[in-house]
């Protein structure tokens, strides 16, 4: 399971969330200079020299194996203080596997459907492709399986606000804000 205690024994932060609730964000904003970050879509930028979410299937498994190794190197002492793994985790079981691998702390972002969707609508890495996103964002919500240990950080801002206080209600107005895209 976890490395021996002893010279750089790395903490590992876990930070999950839908497409578009700032997992990235959240951790450049909270990683320290010496921490280290291990995100696919980064991995998956770096290895294909294409933009970010700019999909490349020959890549992904590259990328796939890159976070792996770094997965497998932080099973090991080391002088990296904090390791912050950026993940969707939509299902229990898969932000259950790094707390037990690597006796994880795991942040949930509880971001609403509608505000991933107007982030992701605002974000010109991902805007050109706004459908299939919707569809990312509508499956993570279905397979969406609710916290028992999880911590929790709720940030609900912009349009989305108007849902969280009321004034915008239920599936219409998703319909009525992805209309056009």
């Amino acid at each position: 399971m976890r490395r021996s205690v002893g010279y750089g024994v790395t903490k590992v932060v876990v930070v999950c969330g839908p497409p578009g609730s700032g997992k990235s964000t959240y951790v450049a904003e909270h990683r320290k200079p010496h921490d280290i970050a291990v995100d696919l879509d980064a991995l998956m930028a770096a290895i294909s020299g294409r933009d970010w979410y700019d999909e490349s299937p020959a890549h992904l498994t590259f990328a796939m194996a890159a976070r792996d190794g770094i997965f497998n190197r932080l099973e090991q002492a080391s002088g990296v203080p904090t390791a912050w793994i950026v993940m969707s985790g939509a299902r229990l079981d898969d932000r259950e596997e790094p707390r037990q691998r690597f006796g994880a702390r795991v942040i949930l972002l509880d971001v609403g459907e509608l505000e991933c969707l107007r982030r992701i609508k605002a974000d010109p890495r991902r805007s050109a492709k706004f459908t299939m996103w919707k569809q990312i964002v509508k499956r993570w919500f279905r397979e969406y399986e609710r916290p028992e240990s999880d911590e929790r950080r709720i940030e609900v801002t912009g349009w989305g606000s108007k849902v969280a206080s009321g004034e915008v209600r239920g599936p219409r107005a998703l319909d009525l804000f992805c209309a056009d895209g």
